[in-house]
Order: structure tokens, then C-alpha cells, then sequence
């Protein structure tokens, strides 16, 4: 298509003059701008595309390729557009809708989780207009966990909890917190430890699978996953994929990790091409990285002796690569030292990291 932007996730859609011209100020998100046919001259399109299709079936076309959608128009035409795309405020995109005027940009779905209210707000720098956003927490000043596990890189384990999480807040309900990594402080001023609160909610951030028998007297508890875990493989050349896929299911089970909280991969470069360990990267949609023998070597030197292997270190020129691919991918500790499965090795390491709260 002509006049669109390399990489641009935000469509703003125009069907009048008026709002073509407030439209075309908006290209500069960076945005890709669609404009009705015969709404603008000629001359002012060199920054959009016209479309002469009805606005519904450009949506259909549209609808796949961006996160976030811009509508020049009145609220109850893009109500109506996106209504049959609804779904979940987990996959949702943001809209936004803006008068033709430019007086109001509002966040009309997906503020949180897709982006929308920080869109709405710099999308209303831009025009200079009023961002109007509803959503409770922002409204009230709350904390919004949705928000913050964006913020920190952390997975929501259970999405339906987090209405009991934001609610209590909104009704001025103090929320408690179970963390498996440092909180920074000072805490916000509804949020307490779990040990000092008598609340009915609470939020454990961390990468078990399931939170620790402490959070199990309070009815709502939201689990945010930090993605902060390198795995680290080893394994024999053509080692089937299924294979590696069990041997991690089992050992996440067996030590009570979350899959949410991986971030990576590591292994020794003679495995940059291991068939099964990308095949694993792209099951779980992880980066995969590798580091020579002498790095591991060196990393392998602060691994205790009884992790180290002398037939590994014939083999590979390092006596560990797993556990210490998984040390340098993090550059944290050791979560899980070294677990053999038939034919494959696995680790975790930690990244060291605080949850924030801004």
C-alpha cells in the first residue's frame, strides 16, 4: 500500500474534511492515516490513503495489522465498527476516538493492557486537546497491576483475578503483596506486606507456578510472572524435540516454576543449530542465546565442583553448559543447578530486579 509508514502499529481513520485535516496531524505517533475518498483534496493526501470502501469493510482489512486504532469520528460510529471484534482486554487493541476538532481525544477501549490511555495521552499532546480516560485506577490514582506487570515485565498468570485487585482498590480496600523479588520502597500507600495486612486480596509476584502456602488465606490472589529466568540446555546432537519439550515440562513441575517467568535460552554455541532447542524457542516464543566454550569455561569456575562434569569438558572444552549458559545469559544466580534427563541437562538462573511501582 502507498503512504504508509514502515513499522507503524496505530491506524487513524477519517471520514470528513474536518477531521482528514486533524487526522494527518496525527501521522507523526508515528501512525499510518486513512482517509475517505473525496474528504480531502488531492493535494493534502501525500501523508494519508484513500479509501472508498465502506468504513466497516476497511476494518475487516485493517483489523489484523494494527494494535491500536485511531477514530475521527463520533463515538457511536466506532462503537458500533468494533463492536463484532470485542473479545478480551487481554488481546483487545486500544481505540481511541477523536472530534473532528481536535476538542477530545478518549481512551475508548483497551486502556491498560493494549496502551490506550498512554496513547490517549500522547495523542492529546499532539493535538493539544483533552485526553479523557475513565478507567477506575487512573481515575481514583490507584495502582493498576495490569499497568505495572507491563511495567516490570511480568506475565498475568490469572487475568480474572485482576478485577478483585483493582476493585478493593478503587473502594479504598488495602491490597496486600507476596514477592519472590525485592519491592521497591516505599510501597504505594494502599498496598502492605502480606504479613501485615488483614485484606481480602492480594498480589504475588513471583515464579512459581503456584504462590507459597502464605497467600492461600486470602480468597483473591492475582499472580504476576517476572520474566526473569534464563534456562540453560545441554543435550546430545538429534535430540528430538518432543524429548526436550518433556524434559522441561517435568522439570518445571518438579521444582514449581511457572513457564511465564522464562525469558530466555542459553546453551554452548556447538548448539546454535540444535534442531530441538529452537524448536523449544519457538514453542515458547523465547530468544535463544549461545556463548562460546572458553565463556562458559570461565562462568563454569564459580559453579560448585559436583555441577561440573569432566566427560562434558572432554566433549565441549567446558565442565559445564547448561547451569553456566544460564549464569551468563542472566547474569544473575542460580535458581536451579544442573538437572539430567535422559540425553539433556537443564538450569535456571535468575535475573536480579525489583518491582517497581511508577
Amino acid at each position: 500500500m502507498s503512504n504508509l509508514r514502515e513499522n507503524a502499529n496505530i491506524a487513524v481513520i477519517a471520514l470528513t474534511r474536518g477531521g482528514g485535516q486533524t487526522a494527518l496531524r496525527l501521522g507523526s505517533l508515528p501512525a499510518d492515516v486513512y482517509v475517505k475518498a473525496g474528504a480531502l483534496p488531492k493535494s493534502e493526501l501525500l501523508d494519508a490513503r484513500e479509501f472508498a470502501c465502506p468504513l466497516a469493510e476497511l476494518l475487516a482489512e485493517l483489523f489484523p495489522r494494527y494494535g491500536a486504532f485511531i477514530m475521527v469520528m463520533a463515538a457511536g460510529i466506532a462503537v458500533r465498527q468494533f463492536a463484532p471484534y470485542v473479545r478480551h482486554k487481554t488481546c483487545d487493541p486500544a481505540v481511541l476516538v477523536v472530534d473532528e476538532r481536535a476538542n477530545f481525544v478518549i481512551s475508548l477501549l483497551s486502556g491498560h493492557l493494549g496502551g490506550g490511555n498512554a496513547l490517549c495521552r500522547r495523542a492529546a499532546e499532539i493535538l493539544e486537546a483533552t485526553p479523557v480516560i475513565t478507567t477506575a485506577t487512573d481515575v481514583t490514582g490507584k495502582p493498576a497491576f495490569d499497568l505495572l506487570a507491563a511495567a516490570n515485565g511480568c506475565a498475568i498468570a490469572n487475568i480474572g483475578e485482576l478485577k478483585h485487585i483493582s476493585g478493593a482498590l478503587v473502594n479504598g480496600e488495602k491490597v496486600a503483596v507476596l514477592s519472590d523479588i525485592p519491592l521497591a520502597e516505599p510501597l504505594p500507600p494502599d498496598i502492605l506486606p502480606a504479613e501485615q495486612a488483614d485484606a481480602a486480596n492480594l498480589v504475588y509476584i513471583g515464579w512459581r507456578s503456584e504462590p507459597p502456602a502464605a497467600a492461600r488465606r486470602f480468597p483473591h490472589v492475582l499472580h504476576l510472572a517476572p520474566r526473569l529466568l534464563t534456562l540453560g540446555v545441554g543435550c546430545k546432537r538429534g535430540t528430538a524435540a518432543a524429548d526436550l519439550r518433556q524434559a522441561l515440562e517435568q522439570f518445571l513441575a518438579e521444582h514449581k516454576i511457572s513457564p511465564l517467568a522464562l525469558a530466555d535460552i542459553a546453551s554452548i554455541d556447538l548448539k546454535k543449530d540444535e534442531p530441538a532447542i529452537l524448536t523449544l524457542a519457538d514453542q515458547y516464543q523465547l530468544p535463544y542465546r549461545t556463548f562460546s566454550a572458553a565463556e562458559l569455561q570461565s562462568a563454569a569456575a564459580a559453579i560448585d565442583p559436583a555441577d561440573r562434569s569432566a566427560f562434558v569438558a572432554n566433549v565441549t572444552g567446558t565442565g559445564s553448559v547448561a547451569q553456566a549458559a544460564a549464569l551468563l545469559a542472566s547474569d544473575g544466580r542460580t535458581l536451579v543447578p544442573k538437572q539430567i534427563y535422559p540425553g539433556i541437562t537443564l538450569s535456571l538462573a535468575a535475573r536480579a530486579a525489583e518491582f517497581r511501582w511508577q
